[in-house]
């Protein structure tokens, strides 16, 4: 695990660097440089495979062909046999990063379909000179990249190109406009003018300096599988409990997260018995001085102590409060180069875990996997629904189990219907953190005035539900899902904040066999009657407790509506002031007041405005730092 830059041109050691040193925190073992005239490259190294010979960049036999690469590959030791089978000699004991160099020798472009991992790979070719950049199949590992007709420039995060004199600064505006609807950037985009990021499952070449982008993975939710639910079950179990096994290959200690929930819990139960010595786990609680407490929190700690106690691990539960956020929000937007607002418990999780380990176990994927948020929850009960009110039925002749589980809000449906009138894209859009008409109430018209206008985000949202090839309105959420939250804001923050501290983390349920084979499944196997990731918890019988199993799913987030309310007030009100969002020419200024005004004068029951206030907040704090 690490990080890595580069540049195509003249050589330039000191610029390589500069541009190395800004993703020390990726790769504080150990750096490497290599330049030709032609390609540089630098490496930061976070030593977790052949600790001793397992420098990069990594070379072949003649070191014409040099590899840079961030994150592990779990098949390694098979590849790395049948490489020596062939008649590959390796200078190394079992480096995935030298693997990488002969497995390109022998397969060319092709090779990365041999890799079950999670990678961001540059590979530069001398005697083609040729460069390629790949992305893993699920979006694990971030890789960017600037090009301006005849030069690239790439790096793990854009704090790297930023410091390339070639790559002049200028925001992104299109980008912006979405982020206040998805809370984060929508890929290939950035928030800065002409620097991109690769796509899960894509490769870049760059070959004569000129750009050639291709796919070499499409996550099918459309070739439907006719396995029976027992069988389904059975499989998963196999194909998960393989997915953790290679996943502890390492020649350092990994630990688990343990949030209490059941994504993390059946990580921990089935990765027991393959683990060398107890396995340490952690949870996070967050801390609230808010009265109302809206997120229930505490119960977390008392169901991960119980899976603890049950597999015999060596367990830390580690706090975080209202205070720590604010101490620490400049950093963790450092993290990402970008505006974000989502989630950000896992920066302070990996802090204190670090500490113990360098590598960690993680639930990330299952939701978006077996079916979990509320959209998925949506799909067929606001399917049935439309199709009740296209035939003019009353809300009495509806069968209460076509609406499970909302069998008893036909109130509810009823209002979503009236937005949606059962639309998917319509669904999807009301579930965003800003509508286009809200966003025209708190934007800059003089600066978003277009995008408001001609590249709305609900058609943006149309152009993404078009190219979909699910068929069920489940496996179409969650395609929806698996090719736009996962990749741009789930697994962004786990790389991202992890990563800040040193800390590698690894997904089993990200397991591009298991991705297939669920993603083929129908989603009536997914939400059984209601009961959303069905098959995971049926996974999970006599694994652990019944209770846990079947807890309603609380989220790895902050009570950032909690802390809004109460312990942030004057944090907030310190940033958001018309002076300093004036400062900056996206934001309305009188607008951003008004809410703050009616937010603090009952925040109770102006709840749901504390989401666009984060979401204010946040972007603000960036703006302080980047523009």
């Amino acid at each position: 695990m690490c990080g890595f830059c580069g540049f195509s041109g003249e050589s330039n050691n000191e610029l390589l660097e500069k541009m190395g040193n800004t993703i020390k925190h990726r790769g504080p073992d150990d750096f490497g440089y290599y330049s030709d005239g032609k390609m540089n490259l630098c490496a930061r190294r976070l030593s977790i495979v052949d600790l001793k010979e397992g420098f990069q960049p990594a070379h072949n036999e003649d070191s014409s062909i040099i590899v840079v690469f961030n994150g592990e590959i779990y098949n390694y030791k098979e590849l790395i046999a049948e490489l020596k089978e062939r008649g590959h000699n390796f200078y190394s004991d079992h480096s995935d990063s030298e693997l990488l160099t002969h497995l390109y020798e022998e397969y060319d472009v092709h090779f990365v379909n041999k890799l079950n991992g999670m990678f961001a790979i540059a590979l530069w070719d001398y005697k083609k000179e040729r460069l390629l950049l790949v992305r893993d199949r699920m979006g694990v590992k971030p890789l960017f990249y600037h090009y301006n007709g005849s030069q690239i420039i790439f790096s793990s995060e854009i704090k790297s190109i930023l410091k390339h004199p070639a790559y002049h600064k200028k925001i992104n505006p299109s980008a912006l406009y979405a982020y206040f609807s998805f809370q984060q950037i929508c890929s290939p985009n950035t928030a800065f003018h002409e620097i991109f990021s690769l796509r899960p499952g894509n490769i870049l070449i760059f070959e004569h300096q000129t750009l050639r982008l291709s796919s070499y993975f499409h996550l099918s939710f459309g070739k439907i599988c006719t396995d029976s639910m027992d069988t389904a079950i059975q499989k998963i179990r196999f194909l998960l409990t393989d997915a953790i096994k290679i996943r502890l290959n390492a020649d350092v200690e990994i630990g688990a997260f343990l949030s209490g929930g059941l994504d993390s819990g059946i990580i921990c139960a089935l990765a027991s018995p393959f683990s060398k010595q107890p396995l340490r786990t952690y949870s996070l609680l967050h801390e609230s001085k808010n009265p109302r407490n809206l997120y229930h929190k505490k119960d977390d700690f008392y169901w991960a102590n119980m899976v603890s106690e049950q597999y015999h691990t060596h367990h830390t539960n580690i706090s975080m409060t209202a205070h720590d956020l604010a101490d620490q929000l400049d950093a963790i937007l450092q993290a990402f180069d970008q505006p974000f607002a989502g989630s950000v418990s896992t920066y302070f999780l990996s802090k204190e875990v670090r500490k113990d380990v360098k590598v960690v176990l993680s639930g990330d994927g299952a939701d978006e996997l077996f079916g979990s948020y509320l959209p998925q929850q949506l799909a067929f009960p606001m399917q049935n629904f439309a199709k009740m009110k296209r035939n003019d039925m009353a809300l009495y002749d509806m069968p209460d189990s076509l609406l499970q589980p909302f069998e008893t809000q036909k109130e509810f449906l009823e209002h979503l219907y009236e937005f949606t009138t059962g639309n998917e894209t319509l669904l999807h859009y009301r579930m965003l953190n800003m509508t286009d008409e809200e966003k025209s109430l708190f934007l800059s018209d003089s600066y978003f005035g277009a995008y408001s206008k001609d590249k709305t985000t609900l058609k943006q949202l149309r152009e993404i539900f078009a190219c979909l090839d699910a068929e069920d309105a489940l496996n179409r959420s969650l395609q929806y899902y698996w090719n736009t939250f996962l990749p741009d804001q789930v697994l962004s923050y786990t790389d991202a904040l992890s990563m800040a501290h040193g800390l590698e983390i690894r997904s089993p349920f990200l397991d591009y066999r298991l991705v297939n084979y669920v993603a083929s499944l129908p989603g009536s196997y997914k939400i059984y009657h209601g009961k959303s990731k069905y098959l995971l918890k049926q996974t999970a019988k006599n694994l652990l407790p019944e209770h846990l199993i079947e807890r309603k799913k609380e989220g790895f987030i902050p009570p950032i509506h909690d802390w809004l309310a109460l312990e942030l007030k004057e944090y907030v009100t310190d940033i958001l002031t018309p002076s300093a969002i004036s400062k900056y020419p996206f934001l309305n200024a009188d607008s951003i007041l008004f809410l703050l005004h009616k937010y603090y004068a009952d925040p109770l029951k102006n709840d749901r405005l504390a989401d666009l206030i984060w979401n204010f907040l946040c972007f603000q704090k960036w703006c302080e730092q980047y523009v």
